[in-house]
């Protein structure tokens, strides 16, 4: 029966399923027939506010503020895009997947998402372009744990923007060891990918080899006269740097290491498809590493602050990108 285990609000008994139940017609309110018929309606505060009887026991439906989902009043996380729920403690360890201000995520971190927009516990795979990819149920919950006593709650504090890109494919490395995963940011600009998500000596490290790899390249390049004018032309208020340039341009023996040049650019374009290929597992083993040294030194309050995203850090290389075709002139110019 409906009303079973409510109370009658006459004699204060609860209904069973053998009793004769009514409900007042203008407000809804369930009594024993023979106390209604004894007295009438007793809840005068529906009928002096025109509302209608609210089933006592029931449980409120809870909404996720940030994707619409309903929750049951014990969740305390969304289990479509893990929202702190409204009013939930956050679990131990594992505050809430959103950020402070409610925002949705994104920004720059990777094409591509996962289940439904802006979900960072999604369950489903999708790819730009039109494409589709077979969709994977990961079931990601934020107290679940990524790697030894990391939560993929934690992960989500610490990746910040674009968690709803990660934390499917974290979940992808960690059940199924899937480590390859394309990352478009990684691929085309591997040096600011990774200075912008704050790994300042992996960017460094990529960048002083790719400037190594890129010298045979330019020499060649720069004795060819239609490029090398262009940049005596460019560089024209800096001296040094003219003289450099104009030194580069006499060299006879770039014919010599044409073909190597070739070689080592074939190496360079290899290296960014693996980093393309690949970053999304260095993030990942960077993320575990950090918020494991986070907890173990009692510091999980920093956890938000030391990952997320730097725009200066992504400024600063940038300019060392510009910076770094000025130091490749005075390397080549000292070895030839």
């Amino acid at each position: 029966m409906l009303y079973t285990g409510h109370k009658c609000m006459i004699c204060g008994k609860e209904f069973t399923e053998d009793d004769d139940v009514v409900v007042c017609v203008d407000c809804g309110t369930p009594y024993h027939r023979a106390c209604y018929k004894q007295q009438g309606c007793v809840n005068t505060e529906l009928h002096e506010s025109g509302r209608s009887w609210k089933d006592e026991n029931a449980a409120e439906t809870v909404v996720c503020r940030r994707c619409g989902k309903s929750l049951s009043p014990d969740q305390r996380y969304c289990d479509r895009c893990g929202t702190l729920a409204d009013g939930a403690a956050p679990f131990e360890g594992a505050p809430g997947a959103q950020d402070d201000k409610g925002a949705p995520y994104g920004g720059m971190g990777g094409p591509g998402s996962m289940g439904s927009p802006g979900s960072p516990y999604g369950h489903g795979q999708g790819m730009p372009g039109g494409m589709t990819e077979r969709i994977v149920t990961l079931e990601v919950r934020p107290e679940d744990i990524a790697d030894e006593d990391v939560t993929y709650g934690e992960l989500t504090q610490f990746v910040g923007p674009s968690a709803a890109y990660y934390m499917p494919r974290f979940a992808m490395i960690n059940r199924f060891g899937f480590k390859l995963g394309l990352n478009i940011g990684a691929l085309i600009f591997p040096e600011l990918y990774f200075a912008y998500r704050k790994m300042p000596m992996t960017a460094l490290g990529i960048m002083l080899l790719r400037m190594v790899l890129s010298l045979p390249a330019l020499l060649v390049m720069l004795t060819i006269p239609e490029y090398s004018e262009v940049f005596i032309t460019n560089f024209s208020s800096f001296p040094q740097i003219v003289d450099i340039l104009r030194h580069i341009a006499e060299y006879k023996g770039a014919e010599s290491i044409s073909d190597l040049s070739t070689l080592i650019s074939i190496l360079d374009t290899v290296i960014c498809l693996a980093l393309g290929m690949w970053a999304n597992y260095i993030y990942y083993r960077h993320a575990l590493h950090k918020v494991h040294a986070l907890k173990e030194a009692d510091n999980s309050d920093y956890i938000p602050l030391s990952g997320g995203t730097s725009i200066p850090m992504l400024i600063l290389f940038i300019l060392m990108t510009s910076v770094r075709f000025i130091a490749s002139l005075y390397i080549i110019n000292a070895f030839i």
